[in-house]
């Protein structure tokens, strides 16, 4: 009998916590994905985009999506936080290149932010030579490569046998496309896997001539500014802009994109 009603008591204990854990746990962690898009969707149509914007940030924590992002990124320009938006928009950017209301929405966000950083660099000529780099993401890039690679050795099978000139011809021509291609595919995968980019999402940041705040400040960067990342040391970065200033900032104030 006592071996009863302490069975009996145990489980009214169990149950009694569980019943405060679910209590305590949002709406967010116990909904499907699917619920969570169709509320933050519904939020963001009646105007509360901060709580759109904490739940395509709690469902982005269980599905990568570029439309997530995208709408994500909705969602804090219309709360006034440009930086955030441009992190958003370009981490979309990876998963849909294409997608032309992304394209527009960055473009005119950039337009919003203080710091007008022109690019003085080659990335005009190359963005000319690599052109599909801006058109594809990094698992189509390695799918054309893949299917061009399987183009170029039949067709060099077929030069071997047929020694007309369309045949060679058609060879070098895929040979081309093959190179640009693969050129292409190793310089997006540097860019998303191995050199980051961030984004300022502070009002703004110092930028130092060391990884210290006793060092010298050299200039200021501003809510929405786009760098790369070349180095990163503790909870500091070094940093460079496309017109090819450099220095030290703290991560506090930047997000990695």
């Amino acid at each position: 009998m006592n071996r009863f009603r302490l069975l009996y008591l145990t489980c009214l204990i169990l149950l009694s916590w569980a019943t405060i854990a679910l209590a305590q746990t949002s709406p967010a962690e116990t909904s499907s994905p699917p619920d969570i898009f169709v509320k933050a969707n519904q939020a963001y149509n009646e105007g509360d985009f901060e709580q759109s914007a904490k739940m395509y940030e709690s469902l982005l924590q269980r599905v990568q999506n570029g439309y997530l992002y995208f709408n994500l990124g909705n969602s804090y320009f219309r709360l006034g936080q440009v930086g955030s938006a441009i992190l958003n928009y370009r981490r979309a950017e990876k998963f849909t290149p294409r997608f032309e209301n992304l394209l527009n929405n960055l473009k005119h966000s950039r337009q919003k932010t203080k710091d007008k950083v022109e690019d003085k660099g080659y990335a005009p000529l190359l963005n000319n030579i690599f052109f599909l780099y801006r058109l594809l993401n990094l698992k189509e890039m390695l799918i054309i490569f893949l299917v061009l690679n399987l183009i170029l050795f039949l067709t060099a099978i077929l030069h071997l046998y047929v020694k007309a000139d369309a045949v060679k011809w058609a060879l070098f021509l895929v040979l081309g496309f093959y190179l640009i291609s693969g050129a292409t595919a190793a310089v997006r995968f540097y860019n998303d896997r191995i050199q980051h980019e961030g984004v300022v999402i502070a009002d703004e940041v110092w930028i130092r001539s060391g990884d210290g705040v006793n060092n010298i400040v050299l200039f200021a960067l501003h809510e929405g500014a786009e760098f790369k990342v070349d180095e990163v040391k503790g909870d500091w970065l070094r940093i460079s802009l496309a017109d090819g200033n450099r220095g030290w900032t703290q991560r506090m104030g930047v997000e990695i994109i």
